[in-house]
Formats: C-alpha cells, sequence, structure tokens
C-alpha cells in the first residue's frame, strides 16, 4: 500500500481521487453513496 503510515491511519498521496461522483444527491443519491462508501470505495457527492 502506498502512502504513508502514522500508527495505524494510512494516509495516500492521491488524496484527491474519487471511485464514484453522484451528481444530484437526493435520497437515492444519499443511499447509493452510503453503501458504495460502506464498501469501500471513494465516493463524491455533488
Amino acid at each position: 500500500m502506498k502512502g504513508q503510515t502514522t500508527g495505524a491511519i494510512t494516509r495516500s498521496h492521491d488524496s484527491t481521487r474519487f471511485d464514484v461522483a453522484i451528481i444530484g444527491c437526493g435520497f437515492e443519491g444519499g443511499v447509493l453513496g452510503t453503501i458504495l462508501a460502506r464498501h469501500g470505495y471513494k465516493v463524491l457527492m455533488v
């Protein structure tokens, strides 16, 4: 895993990239974003 490790926290140098971008965060977008984030995806909600 790349990045810096400080104790139990690992920080990636590439912190501005997201796996998924959800545009229009109504109820359905929020639910979808929550599900994806809980499965380990980096989610951007706009």
